[in-house]
C-alpha cells in the first residue's frame, strides 16, 4: 500500500510542479480579494481573537 502510494506521489508531483504560471500583480491582487471576500463572508468567527482593524 505504501509502494503505491508513493508512486502515485512520484508521478502525480512533476504535474503540480510544471502545471503551474508566475502570475501578474494585478492578478495576485485580485486573488488576494477574492480570497478575503470569501472568509469575511463565509467564517462564522474570522475576528474571534483578533480585531478587524489589525
Amino acid at each position: 500500500m505504501k509502494k503505491k502510494l508513493n508512486l502515485i506521489f512520484i508521478l502525480l508531483l512533476p504535474l503540480s510542479i510544471f502545471s503551474q504560471h508566475e502570475l501578474s500583480k494585478e492578478q495576485v491582487v485580485e486573488d488576494f480579494k477574492i480570497l478575503k471576500s470569501v472568509l469575511t463572508k463565509g467564517h462564522p468567527s474570522l475576528y474571534e481573537y483578533t480585531s478587524q482593524s489589525q
